[in-house]
């Protein structure tokens, strides 16, 4: 009971801060206004602003707007996209272009510049509109199939979804809202910070994870994770659907509160590694001392795999859910 009024006054606390921070964000406007649209409103007249190597550029002037193509694009290797309110989606296409209805041009801004492709929205308007789930901002952005430097992606509140991406480097801040990622790849590193919210990671592929949650729920579908993973869980629920099997993986927990479970089993604060005991799948977990380490003759599945590279779990849990499982293609 104790245990559980701890939980949840954790919790509160971390909502009230991330309430607070979501306000002061969108009165402020936190993102430099250093490029635009090429559009700009003055009065109750809008302005159109033509360049020449723009791209296939559109605008109907009652928030529709589409580019395509756009200048400097083929140098794009890095992604940087801001939302401090809005439905954001970001897919695969054959061209880079940017388009969406229900938007606020002069609040929508964007540029190419050293190979990264900027873009942020930040409608300051909604500061005093508090019923954020009546927000008809679509803004869709696609980027071509290849493999970028980095993707960096920065969400207030509001929904972020994004499909068939390979990076070299992921880097994931959400305060708030509904976010969905789908066949995503980071081939060298996944920073994932959550502060409040629901996000779903579904066939995606990470290496050397490194997952911070403040509260909320995050959920990994049919996807693998190697190399040097951390999780590092405030409060909140966290619920892994993992391919492969936790022999292959060293273990470190370190729990304050809440609860940790890998393939079922409730595992307290320790370092574990995971062992085939027989011709089943039955597994047993065998705490790593300074006392059994020396006399391990036999060669385990996690020695084997440190052979091309160790994969590890290190998971710091202060409050909430961590729930681990593993299944085998």
């Amino acid at each position: 009971m104790v245990k559980a009024c701890i939980k949840l006054l954790i919790t509160g606390i971390i909502l009230l801060i991330v309430g607070i921070t979501g306000v002061s964000v969108l009165w402020v406007n936190g993102y430099e206004d250093v490029f635009s649209l090429p559009v700009r409103h003055h009065g109750s007249e809008t302005t159109y602003v033509t360049y020449e190597d723009i791209g296939e550029y559109s605008y109907d002037g009652d928030g529709e707007f589409s580019i395509v193509n756009p200048q400097n694009a083929d140098t794009v290797n890095k992604l940087d996209i801001n939302i401090d309110l809005g439905d954001f989606t970001i897919m695969s296409a054959d061209v880079i272009s940017i388009s969406g209805t229900g938007v606020a041009p002069e609040c929508l801004n964007y540029k190419i510049e050293n190979g990264s492709l900027y873009v942020s929205y930040s409608p300051e308007f909604y500061l005093f509109n508090w019923d954020f789930s009546d927000n008809d901002t679509d803004i869709i952005i696609t980027v071509p199939p290849k493999v970028f430097e980095t993707a960096n992606f920065s969400v207030t509140a509001g929904e972020l979804n994004v499909a068939d991406l390979e990076v070299n480097r992921l880097s994931v801040d959400l305060m708030a809202g509904e976010h969905h990622f789908t066949n995503v790849n980071a081939a060298e590193s996944a920073q994932i910070k959550m502060s409040a919210g629901d996000c779903t990671f579904e066939n995606c592929n990470f290496n050397n994870a490194n997952i911070k949650m403040t509260a909320g729920s995050m959920y990994y579908t049919q996807c693998k994770m190697v190399g040097e993973n951390s999780i590092k869980m405030n409060a909140g629920d966290l619920y892994m659907d993992l391919i492969g099997k936790r022999t292959g993986y060293k273990w470190s927990v370190d729990r304050t509160a809440g609860s940790v479970y890998i393939d079922g089993d409730h595992v307290s604060s320790g370092e574990y590694t995971y062992s085939e005991t027989s011709a089943v799948t039955s597994l047993a977990v065998t705490p790593v001392t300074e006392e059994n380490a020396a006399g391990q003759s036999e060669v385990s599945v996690q020695e084997k795999v440190s052979e091309s590279g160790i994969n590890s779990f290190d998971i710091k849990i202060s409050a909430g859910e961590c729930y681990i499982s593993f299944y085998e293609e």
